[in-house]
Formats: C-alpha cells, structure tokens, sequence
C-alpha cells in the first residue's frame, strides 16, 4: 500500500507540472506559488525528474521584479528563500555549475531584497504568508525561508568564486540568524518552556507548526533542539488525531502535508517508529 501510494504520487507530480510551472492541481486551484513550488519541485528531483525541475527553475528569474523581490503574491515574503533553494538543491544533485551562474544574477537581486526589506526588530516585517498560519502578522516561518535562503547564496557565491558576496552574504546570515534566535529566547521565556510559536509574542497555536521549516526541509535547526523537540510533542498532544495532525485554521482538517511535516521532524531527530506511524495513519 505504501509502495502504492508513492508511484501514484510520483504520477501526481507529471500530471501538475506544466511546463515552466507547477500546481497542486486543477481541482485544488491551478495557479502557481513560489510555496507549493518549494516542495514539489525539490520532490520532481528527488524521483529523478531533473529535467521537469530544472525547467520550472529557469523560469523564476521571468517571475522576479525588479527590486528583487519573487512575485508569487504580493506580501508573502517567504518567496525570496523558496525561490533560492532549489536552485542550489539541483546544483547539488547534477553539480551543473553553468546553470548555477546563470541562475546567480537573480539570486543576488533575491538577497538583496531580503536585507532591504529586514526591519528594526532584525525580522520580516508583517506579511500575508502561508494562509494556514493565520492572519497577516510576523512569521518565524518566513524569517525561516529567508534564512535559508542566504544560507544557500553563501554557498552559490563560494561555488562560483564570488568571495566578496559571500561574505556579505555570511555577515546577513550572521545578523538574521541572531534576531530570529533573540526572538525564539523571549517567547520561550514567554511561554515558559521550549517552544516555538508561529511568530514572535503569537500563543502557541495550531499554526506553529509553521515554524518547524527551521528542521525540514531547510536544516537550520537540530532536529533535536529542545525548541524543536518541545514544539513537535506538543503540536501531537494537543491536535494530534487519529494518528495524524489535525490543523483547524483555514485549512482544517486531517492535512496530510503538515501531518508529513511532522513526520520530517520525527525522522531527522531520531524518532523513526513515530514518523512511521503517521504515514500509516494517513494511508487508513
């Protein structure tokens, strides 16, 4: 059944990809974001289909304004560092290192931006973001993209030879990573145990579970920090269902995705039996 299920995924994924884009589907909505695109571009290369991904990705420069700035929808500024990543994670997978250069340009405009666009507080300032994170506010789930987004123009720079941007990159990297972890500090204290919630002075609520991108897929955090550790128990305790993860702002309902999301996290920090069990949840 579970060997089942992944061919029809990998089917899936042809069947939403078109061309220079990628949807989750005529019957979800049928139009493009840099957020879907984050995870279902890295799965096409995951299952091999460079080609498709690599098209797609060709494409991004043509979706950049001129500031910078990746134009899905305005005011979600997670697109700069979905943008970014997978331009690195095909260079990873097939070391095309001319691709990369022509790609370079638009990931210099993208980093750009973010340093602009960073507030007084060393964050993002308020955006639309990912809806099931709930209303326009901060989000640790953007700073978290963007920070992983540096993280890899570091290492396109330093690929390239490019050593004085990539030193301003890394200085960026320094300076963002240290506001998001300052926040982390005081809403831990806040809460009064290692927790993450969705974004800086938020509760802790169902759209925490946005902040644990920092483990899967962009790496920055060790998936057994105590924040992260602390984050995903609870996030199971209190809407864990049936097995899964049941979401209840806007996208309500046993999600798959997030459910897979916290099955990352349980995988990457040692938890195999209990990822495991989520998928063999969702199968039922």
């Amino acid at each position: 059944r579970m060997q089942n299920c992944f061919e029809a995924n990998k089917n899936y994924l042809l069947v939403f990809t078109d061309g220079e884009s990628i949807t989750p589907g005529p019957l979800t909505y049928h139009r493009f974001w840099f957020r879907d695109a984050a995870y279902m571009v890295e799965a096409l290369m995951k299952v091999g289909h460079l080609a498709e991904a690599a098209r797609i990705i060709a494409a991004y420069p043509r979706r950049q304004r001129r500031d910078g700035y990746f134009l899905g929808r305005n005011w979600e500024w997670d697109a700069n560092g979905q943008a970014i990543r997978p331009m690195l994670e095909h260079f990873r997978l097939t070391g095309e290192r001319e691709r990369l250069a022509a790609l370079y340009p638009s990931i210099v405009r993208g980093i750009s931006w973010i340093a602009r666009a960073l507030g007084a507080d060393g964050l993002l300032p308020p955006g639309i973001s990912a809806e099931h994170l709930g209303p326009p506010a901060q989000y640790y789930w953007d700073d978290f993209w963007a920070l992983g987004g540096v993280a890899e123009a570091v290492r396109a720079a330093r690929l390239l030879g490019r050593e004085a941007d990539g030193k301003r990159f890394a200085d960026l990297y320094e300076t963002l990573d240290a506001a998001i972890r300052r926040h982390l500090e005081d809403d831990a204290a806040r809460l009064g145990r290692p927790l993450m919630p969705a974004g800086p002075g938020q509760p802790f609520n169902p759209g925490a579970i946005g902040s644990l991108c920092c483990v899967y897929p962009l790496r920055l955090l060790d998936p057994r920090d105590p924040l992260v550790r602390g984050t995903v128990a609870e996030l199971l305790t209190r809407w864990g269902w049936a097995g899964a993860y049941l979401h209840n702002i806007v996208h309500s309902g046993i999600n798959v995705y997030l459910s897979c999301h916290l099955a990352q996290c349980l995988l990457l920090g040692g938890e195999g039996s209990k990822a495991w069990a989520i998928l063999c949840a969702l199968l039922e």
